[in-house]
Formats: C-alpha cells, structure tokens, sequence
C-alpha cells in the first residue's frame, strides 16, 4: 500500500482525479499534505502538463492554481479554502500559525493570496471559504474557464 500515497502524490490529486500524460483532471479532492502537492505542482509544471479543475478542490489542493495558464477551472468548481490545522483541530492564533497557512497561501496568485492571509486562513478546518471556478477566473483572468 506504500505505492498509493506516491501516485496519489505525483498525481497532484486525490482518489477523485483522472488523470494521463497530458492532464490532471480533478473532479474531488480535500487535500492532504502541502509539501506532497508542492511537489506533484512541481512535476506537472515541470512536465507541461494541464490541470482541469472540474469539481471540488480544496486545501492543499488549491497550491495548483499557482498554475495559472497550465490550468482552467469549469465555471461551477467549488474552490476551498482554510487555515492550518493540527490533526482535527485549527491552531492558535499567532506567528506560527501564519508560517503554516502562508505554506499553501505562497502558492496562491494574487488577488487570491492576500485574501487568503488577510481573511480566509483564520477558518477552521470546517469551515472553508468556497469560490466558484468562474470566482477564480474573475479574480485571476489568467486562470481560463475549462472548455
């Protein structure tokens, strides 16, 4: 079972994506851990692959809109955002929770990064602030709609 994690992890995506040579398509993914997504980011960015965000994508799994224009998102994509946590629960307020949050927020593109830090890293794991994929191509044109 110790194959799973790392295609999940190359893969930029949870068990809700699909995903070949040439693009990742996630349909569901709650995230994980930031530096596996980092690292999967990496790969596809470093490979020239798409990504097509066609369902919801939250957490860390937000990092692959740094992406920008080797990613779309389908109008109605729900995009979710929360602050750090610790197991099941959100940490204190403080510099160390703002190093954890800013580990996914340094990802984001603005507009969506500075919204993050001023706003929605203080949500717990619970509750996140939900964007649609057309919210994202307002605020980040660079990011198409999915055709």
């Amino acid at each position: 079972m110790k194959a799973l994690p790392l295609i999940l992890a190359l893969s930029a995506c949870g068990p809700g994506a699909i995903y070949n040579q040439n693009v990742v398509v996630i349909r569901h993914d709650e995230g994980g851990m930031v530096h596996e997504y980092v690292a999967a980011m990496r790969k596809i960015k470093r490979e020239g692959r798409r990504v097509e965000i066609r369902g919801s994508c939250s957490s860390a799994c937000t990092v692959n809109l740094h992406l920008a224009d080797q990613v779309c998102v389908a109008p109605d994509a729900r995009i979710g955002f929360h602050g750090s946590n610790f197991g099941l629960g959100s940490l204190p307020e403080g510099s160390l929770k703002h190093t954890m949050d800013m580990e996914i927020g340094q990802w984001l593109p603005e507009p969506i990064r500075s919204l993050y830090e001023d706003e929605w890293r203080h949500n717990g794991l619970f509750a996140h602030e939900w964007l649609t994929g057309s919210d994202v191509n307002d605020l980040v044109p660079a990011i198409k709609l999915c055709e």
